[in-house]
């Protein structure tokens, strides 16, 4: 959240100061600018891909343990029969 307000506040800083060629003004504020809201992005699709592995990771884990029991009440009341 911080980034993205630094972003904006350097965009904004950029047209409040009207030195819109001065190379000092496009490297210094946009330049800036550009990085923050990279961070952010990086940020973003960081968390986002770490929600989908968790999210794979849990489902297969219980998709998994309930597969595994299944299998061994199966093998039970097979067991179980044969008796």
């Amino acid at each position: 959240m911080t980034w993205l307000l630094f972003g904006i506040a350097n965009v904004g800083l950029y047209v409040f100061t009207e030195k819109y060629f001065a190379l000092q003004s496009l490297i210094g504020l946009l330049g800036t600018a550009m990085m923050d809201f990279v961070i952010v992005g990086m940020i973003v699709f960081l968390k986002a891909k770490k929600k989908a592995l968790d999210d794979e990771f849990s489902c297969s884990a219980y998709v998994g343990t309930n597969r595994d029991s299944q299998s061994d009440l199966g093998a039970l009341s097979r067991v179980e029969q044969s008796q």
